[in-house]
């Protein structure tokens, strides 16, 4: 309780900017593709935003509010999961990503797993400028399939190499519609994409596939148990290589996703 409190206290005191005035809450995101096609050269390429935040600041609100702007700006190219800090749904995981992130300010969004691309201003275009900036190289192709049978979870995950590399693969359960008290916004305020928990025991650096040949294909099986509602917990599946995402996907349990692609192919 005491470190919750030296927390709030050192928040209130980093300078934020972008403050909406009237904070809405997040809409449940739909869960489609709305730039994949179903057959082309390159595979369809998105952005993985980590969003650090929690129900007793002020400002965090913004910041997911940025991110849905930057959704709607940039369809279907980000997929974000909202890291909560110090708060009621806070995943076991939480203070080690703020330490591995050196996160010392809340809000705070990182790219890709990126360190180097750590902000806190509460604007879209840092988004929508990262995506314009890394979309257009190619990347390798996921696709997956979910099920869920007596409270397990087997996900199924397959990745197809571009280029020769190193990869890794890892997944994030995520939960949408969860309610908390939020500083900033509202009593009721509806919480979307929280981290609940990664699969594997590689964490979020996800379990090591090995080197791959251009065009190379690779199956992964994991499972973890789940509790209802399953309709509003979703999977995001991402793909490594050097401890850095290079592309993502996310999908709802009991769900088979192909290989998506570019619709300029």
């Amino acid at each position: 309780m005491k470190k919750y409190f030296c927390i709030l206290a050192l928040t209130m005191c980093w300078a934020c900017v972008g403050q909406v005035d009237d904070p809405e809450d997040p809409d449940i995101p739909e869960n489609v593709d709305p730039g994949g096609a179903s057959e082309g050269t390159r595979f369809f390429h998105r952005v993985l935003a980590l969003d650090f935040t929690g129900a007793w600041c002020q400002y965090c609100p913004n910041m997911a509010v940025a991110i849905q702007r930057a959704q709607e700006e940039r369809p279907g190219r980000i997929v974000d999961i909202a890291v909560h800090y110090g708060d009621a749904i806070s995943p076991p995981v939480s203070d080690v990503l703020v330490q591995r992130f050196a996160v010392n300010a809340f809000p705070t969004a990182v790219l890709d797993l990126k360190p180097s691309t750590r902000f806190s201003q509460q604007d879209a275009a840092r988004f929508t400028a990262y995506v314009d900036e890394t979309v257009p190289s190619e990347t390798c192709g996921i696709a997956f399939e979910s099920s869920v049978r007596d409270g397990t979870l087997t996900l199924t995950l397959t990745l197809k190499a571009v280029a020769e590399g190193s990869y890794s693969a890892a997944a994030a359960l995520v939960e949408d519609g969860l309610i908390t008290s939020q500083t900033g916004a509202s009593d009721r305020y509806v919480n979307r994409s929280v981290l609940r928990k990664f699969l594997g025991e590689g964490g979020m650096d996800g379990t090591i596939i090995g080197t791959l040949k251009a065009g190379e294909e690779r199956t992964l099986s994991l499972t973890t148990q789940v509790q209802e509602p399953y309709d509003k917990q979703r999977i995001v599946a991402y793909i490594l290589v050097d401890c850095k995402v290079i592309n993502v996907r996310d999908g709802s349990l009991n769900e088979k996703k192909d290989y998506d692609y570019e619709t300029d192919s």
